[in-house]
Parts: C-alpha cells; sequence; structure tokens
C-alpha cells in the first residue's frame, strides 16, 4: 500500500517529466543526435530533473558567494595562495555552468528547432551571454588585454540566473518583461515630455551654471563678517551681498571676479577657479539628467536656485538675478513628474497585474470571477477561529465567562493604553522619585497582564489558548516583562556585563502593540499584510538580487574611486560589496543618491587618473538602478499590497 502511494504521488512529476521530452526531443541537436537517440533522451531527462536543477541552483549561490567576496580592486593585496584559490573557484563554477550548457544543448538542440536553447527562452541566451563573457575575461588575464577585461563586470550577472530556478522570482520578473512593450511605450511619451523640457533648459540657461570659487584648502577665516585671506596677509577675498567673490590687495586696489575670463586670468596664485556646477543644461544630455535628479525630488531646490541666480553664460550668479526662472522647474514638476512619471507607475501596475494574471492561468475568467477565486484564497488562508468550548468544570467556566466577557476585554484594552501613555512619560535625565512612581506603576501593569494570562489560560484551556497567535504573543511579552520585573532585584553588576536587563525590557515597550488588538481597522490592516506576503516576498526577493548584482557591479566600475574630498564619503561608497548595497539601498530611498552619482565621477585634478578616478558611466549605472529599483520594484510592492486591500475590504 505504502509503495503504490509512492507511485501515485510520483506519477504528476512522471508526467511533467514526459511532456518535457515531448517537447524538447524534435529534430537533431550539434546535427548528430536525433530525436530518439538513447543518450540525447537520457541527457534530456538527467537535464529536467529536479535535483539537477537545484543543484545548479546552488551552485549560483556559492559563485554569488564568491562574487560578493573577490574585490578586483584588491588583487595586489592578495598572496599568491589567495590568488590561487580565487582562480581554481572561478574556474570550477565557469566549468560547472559550461556542462550545464552544453548538456542542455545536447537536450533541446543549439539553434533548431524552435524549443533550442538559443530560442526557447530568453534565460539560456542569458546563461549563454554570462559562460561567454567568463572565457573572454580568462582570456584577457592570460593575454593581458585591457579593452577585454571589462567583460569581467558581467560576471555580475551570474546571481540573476537563480529568477528562472525559483517560481516566485520567475512570475514577478516573467510579468515584468511581458509587459516591457507597453512600459516602453509610456517611457518614450515621458522621455518626449522631458526633450522638450531639456531643450527649453538648454536654451535658457546654458553656460550660466558656473561660478567662481576659491580653493577652500587655503581659506582660513580672519573676522566673523566672512573675510578669508589668501596666500598672505596683504591679498583678502570678500564676498558681496550677492556671494559674489572680489579681491582687495596690498595697494587697496579691488579686483572683481564678475566672470569666466577674470577669475582663470587673474590672481591664479590666490587660487581662484571657475567651476561648473554638479548638474547643468549645457548640452541635451547634460539636461536630461538634470531633470531626471530634479523630478526624483532629490537637490531639486539646489538646481532651481542656480537657475534664479544666473545672469549671463561664464557670468557670476547674483543672488535672485531672475526669481521666475523658478517658474520652469515648477512647471515640469507639474507636468513631467506629478502626470507623466505617475502615469508611467500607473502603467506598470496594470501590465503588471494583467500578466500575473495571465500566468497564472486567470486570462479566461472575467473580473467576478478572479475576484471570487481571490476571496476564497483569503478565507483559506486566514482560518477563520472557532468559538472555544464551554469548560466542563464550574471552577473553569467562572474564569470563561469572565474573559470571554465584554467588560473584560475593555477593561484590559484600557490598562494597555495606560499602560503605553505611562512609559512614553520617560525621560532621559528624569527626578529620581518621579522614576520610582513609574516603575511602581509598571509593577502593577505586568501584574495585571501576568493575572490576565493566567485566568484566560485557566478559561480556555492551554489547547485553546495557544492556538491563537495573539495569545502566544501576550504571553510571551507577560513572560518578558515579569523576567525583567525579577532581574531588577538582581546583582545590577552583573546585569550590566551581560546586558540581560536591558534585552529584557525591550518586552515592556512590545506592549504597544496590544492596543492595535482591539482596533477592527488594524485588524483588517493586519489581514491584508498577511494576505499581500507572499507577493510581497516575492517582490523583495528580485530586490535584494537586483541590489545585490548593482553591488557587484559597482565593486567593479567604483571600488577603485577615492574616498574622502571629491571622491566618496566613508559611509557611502562602493570598496566592497557589503558597504554597496547599504549604499544602494540608500539610493531606493532617495536621499542624497544625485551626491552619490557625481562622487563617482570624479575626475582630475580631484584624483589620480592613475588609480583612484570616477567612471563615465556612472549616469547609466545610478539612473537605471534607480529607475529599476525606486520607481519600478518599490512600487510594485505597494501595488500587491493595494491590491490585496481591495479584496480584503469587500470579503
Amino acid at each position: 500500500g505504502g509503495l503504490s502511494a509512492v507511485k501515485e504521488k510520483d506519477l504528476p512529476r512522471r508526467e511533467e517529466l514526459q511532456k518535457k521530452l515531448d517537447k524538447y526531443l524534435k529534430g537533431r541537436s550539434f546535427f548528430i543526435f536525433r530525436a530518439d537517440n538513447r543518450f540525447r533522451a537520457g541527457v534530456c531527462k538527467f537535464v529536467n530533473h529536479r535535483y539537477f536543477e537545484r543543484v545548479v541552483l546552488v551552485m549560483i549561490i556559492c559563485s554569488s558567494i564568491l562574487l560578493a567576496v573577490d574585490n578586483p580592486h584588491t588583487e595586489d593585496g592578495r598572496s599568491a595562495a589567495e590568488k590561487l584559490i580565487f582562480e581554481i573557484l572561478d574556474i570550477f563554477f565557469t566549468t560547472v555552468f559550461t556542462i550545464e550548457m552544453i548538456l542542455k544543448m545536447i537536450a533541446q538542440g543549439v539553434f533548431h528547432p524552435k524549443t533550442a536553447y538559443l530560442r526557447h527562452t530568453g534565460w539560456d541566451v542569458l546563461d549563454f551571454c554570462i559562460v561567454v563573457s567568463s572565457y573572454i575575461s580568462f582570456a584577457a588575464d592570460s593575454l593581458n588585454i585591457s579593452y577585454l577585461k571589462t567583460f569581467r563586470v558581467l560576471r555580475a550577472l551570474r546571481p540573476l540566473r537563480a529568477i528562472r530556478r525559483v517560481q516566485s522570482m520567475r512570475l514577478v520578473v516573467g510579468a515584468l518583461i511581458r509587459s516591457l512593450r507597453s512600459i516602453l511605450n509610456v517611457l518614450m511619451v515621458c522621455l518626449l515630455i522631458w526633450m522638450i523640457f531639456g531643450i527649453i533648459g538648454v536654451v535658457l540657461f546654458a553656460g550660466k551654471f558656473g561660478s567662481c570659487n576659491v580653493d577652500e584648502a587655503v581659506l582660513s577665516v580672519l573676522r566673523a563678517d566672512a573675510i578669508k585671506a589668501i596666500g598672505g596677509e596683504n591679498v583678502t577675498v570678500y564676498y558681496n551681498a550677492e556671494s559674489q567673490p572680489y579681491v582687495i590687495d596690498q595697494d587697496n586696489v579691488t579686483h572683481t571676479f564678475s566672470d569666466k575670463t577674470l577669475c582663470n586670468g587673474t590672481w591664479m596664485e590666490a587660487d581662484l577657479s571657475w567651476k561648473n556646477a554638479d548638474f547643468t543644461f549645457d548640452d541635451l544630455g547634460q539636461a536630461l539628467m538634470t531633470l531626471f535628479v530634479v523630478a526624483s525630488f532629490e537637490g531639486w531646490l539646489t538646481v532651481m536656485y542656480q537657475a534664479v541666480d544666473a545672469t549671463s553664460i561664464d557670468m557670476q550668479p547674483v543672488r535672485n538675478a531672475h526669481t521666475p526662472a523658478a517658474l520652469f522647474f515648477i512647471v515640469f514638476i507639474i507636468i513631467g513628474s506629478f502626470m507623466f512619471l505617475n502615469l508611467f507607475v500607473s502603467v506598470i501596475f496594470i501590465n503588471y497585474h494583467e500578466t500575473k494574471q495571465r500566468d497564472s492561468g486567470f486570462s479566461n475568467l472575467n473580473d467576478n470571477q478572479i475576484q471570487y477565486i481571490e476571496e476564497i484564497k483569503l478565507i483559506l488562508r486566514l482560518k477563520p477561529k472557532a468559538v472555544p468550548p464551554i469548560p466542563k468544570t464550574r471552577f473553569r467556566r467562572f474564569f470563561y465567562r469572565i474573559v470571554l466577557h465584554n467588560a473584560f476585554t475593555y477593561f484590559i484594552l484600557i490598562a494597555i493604553i495606560i499602560n503605553v501613555l505611562v512609559m512614553s512619560m520617560t525621560f532621559y535625565d528624569q527626578p529620581t522619585d518621579y522614576g520610582i512612581v513609574l516603575e511602581a506603576m509598571n509593577v502593577v501593569f505586568t501584574i495585571l497582564f501576568d493575572i490576565e494570562a493566567v485566568m484566560k489560560i485557566i478559561g480556555l484551556g492551554p489547547a485553546v489558548y495557544f492556538k491563537d497567535g495573539w495569545n502566544i504573543f501576550d504571553f510571551v511579552v507577560s513572560v518578558g516583562s515579569t523576567v525583567e520585573l525579577f532581574l531588577n532585584f538582581v546583582d545590577t553588576s552583573v546585569l550590566r556585563v551581560l546586558r540581560i536587563q536591558r534585552m529584557f525590557r525591550v518586552f515592556r515597550a512590545t506592549r504597544v502593540f496590544r492596543v492595535t488588538r482591539g482596533l477592527s481597522g488594524f485588524t483588517e490592516l493586519f489581514r491584508v499584510v498577511v494576505v499581500a506576503l507572499p507577493s510581497m516576498g516575492s517582490n523583495a526577493s528580485v530586490l535584494v538580487l537586483l541590489l545585490f548584482c548593482y553591488a557587484v557591479l559597482g565593486v567593479n566600475l567604483f571600488g577603485a574611486v577615492k574616498i574622502g574630498e571629491g571622491g566618496f564619503d566613508p559611509y557611502a561608497n562602493f570598496s566592497d560589496v557589503l558597504i554597496a548595497m547599504m549604499t544602494l539601498f540608500r539610493i531606493i530611498t532617495g536621499e542624497d543618491w544625485n551626491q552619490i552619482m557625481v562622487n563617482a565621477m570624479v575626475q582630475p585634478p580631484d584624483c589620480d587618473p592613475a588609480s583612484n578616478c570616477g567612471s563615465i558611466l556612472a549616469p547609466i549605472y545610478f539612473i537605471s538602478f534607480v529607475l529599476v529599483g525606486q520607481f519600478v520594484l518599490m512600487n510594485l510592492t505597494l501595488a500587491a499590497v493595494v491590491g490585496k486591500l481591495i479584496v480584503v475590504s469587500i470579503v
């Protein structure tokens, strides 16, 4: 009986495998192996076995770990043994992926038929390109061909191979790819609108965002009224009310630097130089990049005020010289960002959900039928609670009636609210007597909540009580608070070393969450989170994978860029994969991402061109990441929550 049950369980897998064999075993692979060739059939069964895919997934994860550890900019500091280990591991993983590719080519064919390796899916083409780029990188290292070493950065795409082997991630990415045509159509419309504003910006502001600057490294403040000395006591630089620099020499003669020629041609010994702004409208490419920064709302005020202060081409800016210039940016934000950028996000929402419904088999169903299926899924997932059975003994029935009475529920809710208010009254350096009163009230509430837990366990019974997730949470909080209360009477010198008391004090703060249990609105939101977690998890996993790939790519591109003045911030750089991922997560939140991009483009004289300068690819890297990470994936997570909120509100 057990053997037949196992066979019945394996039957769907066998049927699925047979479908794949019928699908792939067509034509001749490598012009040698026919469709009925036993060797080819065996290879096809092997590569389509679930354990084969799992082994390949493990290899992808291990190779990704190697990418995270292998920093190309620290190779010179490695020992010979470390270099050999990295080379062997790189060759090993490349060999494994090559064998996988060849086996799949034998099973499916290379170019013919339509199900062949290089024609069936884009994922196979991606695998092929990654393997080929690895061999080109090996050849570049062996022959010392510098321009071919750029293929090494394509190794950052290796983790993307995991997407096709994880179904939830494959559904998300597949839906995005199939929505690409509609997304590109809207993106082209947005780009057209931005180009119009970009051309207008070039006409209005080209060459006007420069200013005469003094090298801050040689400045020293002489007086509080901002008089600064350069190069000696007889040469001083002043800034007038419009922030324009001028110099008074030893003969009391005033020299102004109102334009680029005077700034660069006079008083060079005073380290005066004409410097262009980080974001300008000098050409259409610069204008589009500046408008993208403005549309992201990060640093847009700086750009607008530079336009307001602009006077003429290569002339020193004057504060509030042209205030109406602000209208250009206000109109662009309303049209280019609020309208068309949000339209771009909306199209992503709609097409993503429609494509995901088709992938889930809902393409032949109408909206009401899809809604009905979602409601059934919601009901099954939430598992409605049954009414606790009435105890048989009089003693337990007494507590049963109390803990299920509305008055008891409201009493506990009021106690929780008062306890939260008491906890919020604590502050630094509070009076001793005040602290004693608060601590005494905390003891009272701790005992009260312990009594509540005991009464519920007696009245409902341990089996029923611990079936409810909220009851488990309440019990853990009560136990933790009681332990923390007990630790107050233990030798504090020991606890201070172990920090145990502080750890248990966290349980006291978690009582805040108990307030939400009695609020019906929060209960509905909690149901939304429970239902949306699978979709949010899928989107989050794709986002983490994107962060990792961009981090590896960023380390290869910007890992050597200087850290310090003119370069990266010590807390936001690409020196290793972990810091790079933290930097990229910061960029997703929109925090100062434009300045990080500027730092990644640092050029001489602010860096050494032989070792620590930036890359001209920085705008492509950062803008593409902001577009995909912030505007697409983060908004898809929001769309998943909103979609489930609609379903829950209907149910």
